[in-house]
């Protein structure tokens, strides 16, 4: 049987425990390198979550499937893991009473009665470690990057230029930025695909990332993740708790658009006088000359690049709400996924409450929430996912 490096095993093991920062990837063998898959037609493996811990056995909930019981008799090796480490060298060893509920694993080894695994190796990620590595990757998109929709894009330059609130910034590409494109019906970093520059359309909803914060209005990215959501400014038409369904008059249209919500939809809700305070910033941006903060680091589009970034510290002061707090005539702002065919989009994530900020400019409001979620979305995200080491951010 060939035999696989170190480096190429942890690599691959790091790359399947750290694929999405919300949930655990279950990935088929192909993923994994071509010497590790010869291995892999031998063994049983199951990569998930850690749903119970007692002695020498876990309960492990890979992201499909059901639930599997994993032994780890004396003698296994069971190692632990900090996100982002490419080699086994970096692993230590771990007993096995501080694997505990939430953290990752992958177990390989051999099939045992019913549909457990008898483990010879089992590879863990702490819940803890995971949570401050997500922390510190959101953190760098944050200040590091942009969001929002894409006005044009020039691929014999390499760059777009994209709508972030009231203001424009220029994305510069070079040949090493990683570009990813969202699948029609998921936010999962886990269905993107690899893209490239001449896929990204006008309308489309975009983040991109740099090695320092955008200057001048320009930003040189490292990372661009981009799909073609739905930016919904509009007002409420129907809501259905039992179908689990919400129509919305679209501002920029006249049209009925019907989302459907699932158990991961975002819906939320601004306190009034905190729309009417980001209402009235949007008026007075309106008023202000162009590049009236040209004498600040990075001028007025290096500020209306850090919009959306500011409208998640507003998020942060809105109200988890259920769908049936929302009602006929609500003015409310949605990201969605655009569906295909007879099948309606779902909404991503929702914002209620915004009537004020509907009322200073609509379209300016749909861009700016649009650059305050994270394509990659946390529910199965995703991210919002991320990739081993370049992960996307969270939703907020």
């Amino acid at each position: 049987m060939q035999s696989i490096s170190k480096t190429a095993m942890a690599a691959a093991i790091c790359t399947l425990l750290c694929m999405t920062p919300a949930s655990l990837l279950a990935a088929p063998a192909s993923l994994l390198p071509a010497a590790w898959q010869d291995q892999a037609s031998a063994t049983t493996r199951v990569m998930g979550t850690v749903t119970a811990a007692s002695g020498n056995s876990l309960t492990v909930q890979p992201a499909h499937g059901s639930a599997v019981t994993v032994s780890v008799p004396d003698g296994a090796r069971v190692l632990r893991l900090e996100p982002g480490q490419k080699t086994l060298s970096a692993a230590t060893p771990i007993p096995m009473n501080e694997i505990s509920v939430g953290d990752r694993v992958l177990a390989s080894g051999t099939a045992a009665s019913g549909s457990g695994i008898d483990a010879r190796l089992v590879v863990a990620m702490k819940k803890s470690d995971i949570a401050q590595r997500q922390q510190a990757e959101e953190q760098a998109w944050q200040q590091d990057g942009v969001g929002g929709i894409v006005k044009s894009v020039d691929p014999s330059n390499g760059t777009i230029v994209l709508a972030e609130a009231a203001q424009s910034v220029t994305i510069k590409t070079t040949p090493s930025t990683k570009i990813r494109q969202y699948a029609s019906n998921s936010v999962a970093f886990r269905d993107a695909q690899p893209s490239t520059l001449a896929a990204i359309k006008p309308g489309a909803q975009l983040r991109a990332k740099g090695d320092q914060p955008p200057a001048d209005g320009t930003l040189t990215a490292n990372a661009i993740i981009f799909g073609d959501f739905q930016n919904i400014a509009g007002m409420v038409m129907d809501v259905n708790p039992s179908a689990q369904t919400l129509t919305v008059k679209d501002l920029a249209t006249k049209k009925p658009v019907t989302l459907t919500i699932q158990n991961w939809t975002q819906l939320r809700k601004l306190p009034e006088q905190v729309a009417k305070m980001v209402g009235m910033r949007m008026q007075a941006m309106k008023h202000e000359p162009h590049g009236a903060h040209g004498h600040q680091p990075g001028g007025a589009a290096g500020n209306g690049a850090r919009a959306g970034g500011r409208f998640n510290r507003v998020l942060e002061r809105a109200s988890v709400i259920p769908l049936t707090d929302l009602h006929k005539g609500d003015a409310v702002l949605v990201v969605a996924t655009p569906g295909s065919g007879s099948q309606p989009g779902t909404a991503v994530t929702l914002l209620a409450g915004v009537e004020p900020m509907l009322r200073a400019s609509a379209k300016a409001s749909s861009s700016m929430f649009s650059s305050s979620w994270s394509l990659g979305g946390g529910q199965a995200s995703g991210g919002a996912g991320g990739g081993a080491g370049d992960s996307t951010p969270q939703q907020h």
